[in-house]
């Protein structure tokens, strides 16, 4: 009887382990995140916080179309100020669902 005890106490805690505590299953922390525009950009004329109107540091890529943000605060909307490449300017509202993290090749 005290056998099958135990053994059903193991078997009830190696089914109860999670990898939460785990350290190596812990999320992993990204230096930059990204958003696509519809139409390329050739200066950016500002980046900040929706909410709070606080600056975020950015820079556009080669071909203007992605917008690269440096210590973004995740599940924050982004307001983006930009000029096109015709001179017109236009100014977007990003939502955090449509901000990705920028993943580099090893």
């Amino acid at each position: 009887m005290l056998f099958l005890m135990v053994g059903i106490a193991s078997i009830s805690y190696a089914q109860n382990i999670s990898p939460v505590n785990d350290p190596k299953y812990d999320e992993p922390v990204f230096e930059e995140y990204q958003f696509y525009l519809t139409d390329p950009a050739i200066k950016i004329l500002d980046i900040q916080y929706e909410k709070d109107c606080t600056p975020v540091k950015g820079r556009l890529s080669e071909d203007g179309k992605t917008v690269i943000l440096k210590e973004y605060r995740e599940h924050s909307r982004i307001y983006f100020k930009y000029q096109k490449a015709n001179g017109t300017v236009d100014e977007i509202s990003k939502s955090p669902c449509y901000i990705d993290p920028v993943i580099h090749a090893l």
